[in-house]
C-alpha cells in the first residue's frame, strides 16, 4: 500500500464519518434554572410555578436548585402549541 492509498482511504473514511455524524449539537444547556426558563418562555415566576404544579412542566430537584430540562419544555411547548391550533 503506497502512501497515496493510505491518504485515500483515510479520506474515504473521513467523509464517511461527516456524512454519518450525529445532528449538531446546540448551544442551548441540557438544563435551565427557574429564571432561564422563564425567561425562555416569557412568563412570570409564579405562572411557572403554576405550569410546574399541574403537571404541564416538569421539574428536577438536584442539589437544592430546581431545574428544567430543555427538551421537555419545548416539548411541552409543541403541545400546547398543537392543542391551541385545532
Amino acid at each position: 500500500m503506497t502512501r497515496q492509498d493510505l491518504r485515500n482511504e483515510l479520506n474515504q473514511i473521513a467523509e464517511t464519518i461527516w456524512e454519518n455524524k450525529p445532528e449538531q449539537i446546540t448551544a442551548e444547556p441540557e438544563y435551565l434554572t427557574r429564571k432561564e426558563t422563564a425567561k425562555k418562555l416569557h412568563i412570570s415566576l409564579v405562572t411557572l410555578n403554576r405550569l410546574t404544579n399541574d403537571g404541564t412542566l416538569k421539574s428536577y430537584r438536584i442539589g437544592g436548585r430546581v431545574l428544567f430540562k430543555t427538551q421537555e419544555i419545548n416539548q411541552a411547548l409543541t403541545e400546547v402549541y398543537k392543542k391551541y391550533r385545532r
